[in-house]
């Protein structure tokens, strides 16, 4: 359905991150391919919106914290 490796490819990711990636979303849906397709492109565009980004090290996804509420406003 999806071509996951060029849309992880596009975020310019450790091929060792994007092996990582790939291998947890096989472990959890290790039978359906629509679902590892659709964990994987949740996560690049997770990535993609800043929402993950990977560690120093390039080898782990780490979480951004959301603005709170009101951050964004100005006055």
């Amino acid at each position: 359905m999806y071509d996951v490796d060029t849309i992880l490819g596009r975020l310019k990711l450790s091929q060792q991150l994007v092996d990582k990636i790939k291998k947890e979303a096989r472990q959890e849906f290790p039978h359906d391919e629509m679902m590892f397709e659709l964990h994987v492109l949740r996560t690049a565009n997770a990535i993609k919106h800043g929402l993950l980004t990977p560690n120093k090290s390039g080898n782990a996804l780490q979480d951004n914290p959301l603005p709170s509420e009101g951050a964004c406003q100005s006055t």
